[in-house]
């Protein structure tokens, strides 16, 4: 469940979205600080957004960045600040999402490449087995046969394509937080912001498959865990909280003034310093859901 901080009694509205319990692939092959894995995360609910200016006012008493607009994502906001406000919220449970929360958050439902690529118009699978490169690696990623945890990460190409061959199912995840897992222009602020202005309103652009919106290249979002380079390789397999201390705080999502690509794939890993602030930096609050509810 994410880092819990008490609550006081400032009520807000914050509109969150139930994220399910399950199987999710965190990390990539592309990145040597987070090896892929497929583990177990509960289910939890995620705000719909980062929080914006206009709410951390209500809270705080003062806007991150009092030059931004109000529905703008709050940044100039430190880990620090963000416990802070969560602190006086009166969500019970609340608190800064996992690094794992978050990757499942962004990556939205794992899909079944067959089902995509049939709805693309590919209908056998000797031609599905030819157009994997277009599906593999800048769209979706981390393929297995089995949702389960600690299922193989199959990485191999004739292997993959003998699976589609055989028409077997073969689940994927989006490389990006976007409906997509692409960075197109209508999906991901950071791509259309040529001129870097921003960011945009924290609602900007379309849902992900869990109805959150600017996962991907709005500002770098802090979570709770500590980060640790070589964290992945030894967290458990079921709702990794990160090491129990650091020197540095964990950021996802990338930003629109200063991330290339990769930075904004949903496995690429952030940190800073607890006391940073800056333009690029806001948070989201997640919130546990009790065990017997349905």
């Amino acid at each position: 469940m994410p880092h819990i901080y008490t609550p006081s009694a400032v009520q807000l509205a914050l509109p969150m979205k139930l994220i399910p319990a399950g199987p999710v692939a965190l990390g990539s092959s592309r990145f040597a600080d987070a090896p892929p894995k497929v583990i177990h995360v509960s289910k939890f609910l995620m705000g719909e957004t980062a929080v914006t200016e206009d709410q951390y006012r209500q809270v705080i008493g003062k806007q991150g960045n009092a030059k931004a607009e109000g529905n703008c994502p709050a940044t100039c906001v430190s880990h620090d600040d963000a416990v802070a406000f969560i602190q006086r919220l009166g969500i019970p449970n609340s608190g800064l999402p996992s690094e794992a929360e978050w990757e499942k958050a962004a990556r939205g439902p794992a899909r079944n490449l067959l089902e995509v690529m049939e709805a693309d118009g590919i209908p056998t699978p000797g031609e599905r087995a030819d157009r994997l490169d277009d599906y593999l690696g800048g769209r979706f990623e981390n393929a297995v046969t089995e949702l389960q945890v600690g299922a193989e990460i199959v990485t191999d190409r004739k292997q993959l394509e003998q699976i589609v061959r055989q028409n077997r199912v073969l689940y994927v995840w989006n490389v990006y937080g976007t409906p997509s897992g692409t960075l197109n222009d209508d999906e991901a602020w950071q791509s259309v912001n040529e001129q870097k202005e921003g960011p945009a309103a924290a609602d900007w652009g379309p849902a992900n498959g869990y109805g959150l919106q600017g996962m991907t290249g709005g500002v770098w979002e802090w979570v709770g865990d500590w980060y640790q380079e070589a964290y992945y390789r030894t967290s458990p397999n079921q709702d990794p909280m990160g090491p129990k201390e650091g020197r540095a705080r964990g950021l996802r999502g990338g930003s629109w003034n200063d991330s290339l690509p990769d930075d904004l794939r949903a496995a690429f890993r952030n940190y800073s310093h607890p006391d940073y602030r800056n333009y690029g930096l806001g948070f989201r609050v997640a919130s546990a859901v009790p065990q017997d509810s349905r």
